[in-house]
Order: structure tokens, then sequence, then C-alpha cells
């Protein structure tokens, strides 16, 4: 699972802890842009690196709409190109 909930005025994204469970995966890439899954807004890394199956991000803003599109990282550093959206509607 995916899943994004706002907060005390931030968006609190969490999800299924693939790393804690699978070996060959290291890390988490997060990447949100403005608008639904299908907007044409360019992705904006938000962390990477990531260890943990949770994050808040704190520059989001009331009133915008974002999707946020999560990754993961094997050993070599590589992206698996699997990667899992979640959007949250403009009046969170």
């Amino acid at each position: 699972y995916f899943d994004a909930f706002l907060s005390k005025g931030k968006i609190e994204l969490y999800w299924d802890d693939v790393v804690g469970r699978n070996t060959k995966f290291t890390s988490y890439t997060l990447a949100r842009q403005h608008g639904n899954a299908s907007s044409k807004s360019p992705l904006r890394i938000v962390a990477e690196n990531l260890k943990t199956s949770s994050f808040a991000d704190n520059d989001a803003t009331a009133g915008n709409q974002y999707t946020y599109v999560l990754t993961l990282i094997d050993k070599a550093g590589n992206s698996t190109g699997k990667s899992y959206k979640v959007t949250i509607p403009k009046d969170l």
C-alpha cells in the first residue's frame, strides 16, 4: 500500500516496508509533482535514500493537488523501475 493523510498542516505518507523485509532493496526515493497523475508538471525529488516506510512533506501547500511517486532502489543504486503513486486532492 501507499497512502497519504493530512496532519497538522503537512502531508504524511505511509507505505508497505519492502526494504525492511527484502534484502534486494536498500532504500526509497520519493518524488512529487503538482496536479494529478496525468499532469504534465515535472516530478521533483523530495527525499532520497529513505530507509523508513513513512515521510512527512512539510513543503506541500494547502489547496494544491499533488501526486507522489515512490520508487525502490536496489543494492547497485538503480531504480527498480517499479513505482507507486498516490494523489492528494486539492481539498485536503
